[in-house]
């Protein structure tokens, strides 16, 4: 199922990644959540969760696909070349978050943001606190050719502290990715990323389809 690819500083591309039959299950499978959610079908909030409008595949449904994304994920988790290629070894999964963008020529490209999880506790003192779980790697499945490149920064957000402070100040390195079907990105979960204005004129016009997926570890870190 893999391709072939290239790889950087905890982040690596696969192109090709899957064949061109299984390449269109998933393409049919997104495009009949889009049409679900577009006929305003909403997604039940999980409790105590501040994010919402995604999907969870636990690790021990790896064995059981519900359908061609899941078995995507199932194949994914199957082999550790990819998580290598990203210095990813030895983590036990508790399993994948997934949920897939539809975004039009006429909306506003995804700003710079970090992918993550956000949950309200309340402890014996009846203190609020939040828990942000960043994924342990993040992957991006281009399903079109349309839309501006995603960039990835080596830059973190200081969980240690209240506000947003991204470590370095200043990225030393970035990663620049640019759409194309069958196209896979992955980078470390917890890198600050954004998707560009399209360069390209070819690429402007037409709906910039992707399928995200966030690897979760088990542990859950105070924000």
């Amino acid at each position: 199922m893999l391709g072939g690819g290239i790889s950087a500083s905890g982040a690596a591309v696969v192109n090709d990644l899957l064949s061109d039959q299984l390449f269109q299950l998933v393409e049919e499978d997104v495009l009949r959540l889009i049409d679900i959610f577009d006929a305003g079908y909403e997604l039940p909030s999980r409790e105590n969760s501040l994010s919402s409008g995604t999907f969870w595949m636990p690790a021990e449904r790896t064995d059981e696909p519900r359908c061609a994304i899941e078995y995507v994920i199932s194949k994914l988790h199957s082999s550790s070349e990819l998580f290598h290629r990203v210095g990813v070894k030895g983590l036990q999964f508790a399993g994948v978050e997934w949920w897939f963008q539809d975004v039009s020529d006429g909306e506003q490209p995804k700003t710079f943001h970090t992918d993550c999880d956000l949950q309200t506790e309340v402890d014996r003192d009846g203190v609020l606190t939040r828990k942000r779980r960043n994924p342990s790697i993040g992957s991006v499945l281009y399903l079109s050719r349309e839309g501006g490149a995603t960039v990835a920064f080596g830059q973190r957000r200081n969980i240690s502290i209240s506000s947003a402070t991204l470590c370095p100040r200043l990225p030393q390195e970035l990663v620049v990715v640019h759409p194309c079907k069958n196209r896979l990105f992955l980078f470390d979960g917890d890198l600050l990323h954004a998707v560009m204005h399209p360069q390209n004129p070819a690429n402007i016009r037409g709906q910039r389809r992707t399928l995200t997926l966030g690897d979760v570890a088990h542990e859950l870190v105070d924000r």
